[in-house]
C-alpha cells in the first residue's frame, strides 16, 4: 500500500473514531461510544499495521482530550485509559500463548481501571466515601463485574476482527492494493 493510501485510511478512520467520541454528548452513550471508537481501529491494524494504529489512537486521544474532555470527561478517560488502545494492543497479545496472553490482558485492564480510580481519588479530589453504598465498597464489586464484562468485550473484539477479515478486508484490499 502506498504511503498516501496509508495516510488517507488512517485519517478517515481517525475522523470516524473522533465522531464516535463526539457521540458521547448523549448520556446513554458514555460507555458504548469510546468502545466503538476503539473498535474503529481494527481496519487500521488489519490493513496498515499496528504502528499506524498507535498513531491513529494517539491523534484521536489528543483530539478527545482537547475537544471532548470538557463535556464528557468519563468517556475521554475511558478511551484514553483503555478502550482506545486495547484493540491495538490485543493484536500483539494474541500472538502470545493463551496462558500468557490472558493474564496479561487482565493485568492491562485492571491496571487501567485502578489508575483511573486513583486519578479520580487524588486528582479530581473525590472523597472515598463517594464510592460506598450501604456499607459496600463499590470499586471492589465493580472491578469484579468489570473483569467479566472485559472478557466478553475481548471475545466480541475477536469476532469483530474475524468478520472484518472475512467480509471487508477483501474490498479494502481491492481498493488500496
Amino acid at each position: 500500500m502506498r504511503q498516501s493510501a496509508k495516510v488517507a485510511l488512517g485519517g478517515v478512520i481517525g475522523a470516524l473514531s473522533l465522531i464516535c467520541m463526539l457521540g458521547t454528548v448523549f448520556p446513554y452513550a458514555i460507555y458504548a461510544m469510546p468502545a466503538l471508537a476503539g473498535i474503529m481501529l481494527i481496519p487500521v491494524v488489519a490493513e496498515i499495521g499496528v504502528r499506524w494504529a498507535w498513531l491513529v489512537f494517539g491523534s484521536v486521544a489528543a483530539l478527545s482530550l482537547m475537544i471532548i474532555l470538557s463535556y464528557s470527561p468519563e468517556a475521554t478517560a475511558m478511551y484514553v485509559a483503555f478502550l482506545g488502545y486495547y484493540p491495538v494492543l490485543r493484536v500483539t497479545l494474541q500472538k502470545l500463548p493463551f496462558f500468557i496472553a490472558w493474564p496479561l490482558k487482565l493485568l492491562v485492564f485492571n491496571a487501567a481501571v485502578i489508575s483511573v480510580y486513583w486519578a479520580l481519588m487524588n486528582l479530581a479530589a473525590i472523597p472515598p466515601d463517594a464510592f460506598e453504598m450501604f456499607g459496600v465498597d463499590l470499586p471492589q464489586v465493580m472491578l469484579v463485574f468489570g473483569n467479566v464484562v472485559f472478557i466478553i468485550y475481548d471475545l466480541a473484539l475477536e469476532n469483530i476482527y474475524l468478520l472484518y477479515i472475512k467480509y471487508l478486508h477483501p474490498q479494502i484490499k481491492r481498493l488500496f492494493h
